[in-house]
């Protein structure tokens, strides 16, 4: 006759299912912490990062200050407000590309042509 002590049953004893339950309890008490800690040290990492972004930006700023002297308002306008004119000038150039464009399909559209090019004929 089988001895029941040596057979490890697969139905565990109703006082042991408390335990299990505590136990993961516990772990997912740790496992929520665990993340709560990786959260904080991502935010400090953050944060840190903006600080040296924006050190970074004032430093930029000085540079740009001692590398272009200061000029009288009779010389004409600054480095910057070139640049930002160029800008604009660059935007309102693709504008008006896009408005091409747009145009030229809709003149293929309305005649009916093929957006490929024309064969070329060859000299007799």
């Amino acid at each position: 006759m089988p001895n029941p002590e040596n057979n490890p049953s697969p139905k565990q004893n109703p006082s042991d299912a408390p335990l299990d339950t505590r136990e993961a309890l516990i772990k997912l008490i740790a496992l929520a912490q665990g993340i709560d800690h990786g959260q904080n040290a991502g935010l400090e990492a953050t944060g840190m990062l903006r600080e040296e972004i924006g050190a970074l930006h004032g430093l930029l700023a000085h540079l740009i200050e001692i590398l272009t002297p200061a000029q009288p308002e009779n010389e004409g306008p600054s480095l910057r407000e070139l640049i930002s004119l160029m800008i604009q000038q660059q935007r309102e150039m693709a504008r008006l590309l896009k408005e091409l464009v747009t145009a030229a399909r809709r003149i293929e559209t309305h005649l009916g042509t093929a957006t490929t090019p024309p064969a070329v004929q060859k000299a007799q």
